[in-house]
């Protein structure tokens, strides 16, 4: 297991396991339990934003795990520098519990959010539970990515929607 109590990093959303502007290929990540209740941080957060395009992330496995009570469950990022290559891909999340996730801060809470230059991966038969923004999210250029058989219980969407002058409770 994974844990974090430490709420002084509350904001520190990068995750307990992190790699920041790395290359790795072949991660397997499996039957581990993440948490930590009092911090803004994910289970696991990749983040190819390296500026001259020379990060891949590849061969990512996230199998069989718990999430429960993080800021958010997996982040891939690639979006400071779009145009260069698809430097996140060949990845399978499957099979997670993400539970009671985003409950320190509402600009989080997602189970899996895909952003940016992301390719070639499969997120299967996950379950959702009390997710605190939005369950699943793809944004700015995914490639190639299915999303089959995922379930969701007790989703609540927070933010403040257009139009709006107070947030979502």
């Amino acid at each position: 297991g994974l844990e974090s109590t430490k709420s002084a990093s509350a904001m520190q959303y990068y995750g307990l396991i992190h790699v920041n502007n790395e290359s790795i290929d072949g991660v397997h990540i499996e039957r581990c339990y993440f948490t930590a209740p009092d911090c803004n941080t994910n289970a696991f957060g990749v983040y190819a934003d390296k500026e001259d395009g020379t990060n891949l992330v590849q061969n990512i496995k996230f199998l069989h795990n718990i999430v429960e009570s993080t800021g958010g469950g997996i982040c891939f990022q690639n979006h400071l520098h779009d145009t260069p290559a698809w430097r996140i891909k060949n990845f399978w999340i499957v099979q997670n519990l993400f539970k009671s996730i985003g409950p320190i801060n509402t600009d989080y809470g997602m189970g899996v959010t895909l952003t940016g230059r992301v390719a070639n991966g499969w997120v299967v038969d996950n379950m959702l539970d009390d997710v605190l923004d939005i369950g699943l999210e793809m944004a700015n250029g995914n490639h190639n990515v299915h999303f089959i058989r995922n379930g969701f219980r007790n989703i609540t969407r927070r933010g403040t929607p257009l139009g709006a002058s107070h947030p979502i409770a």
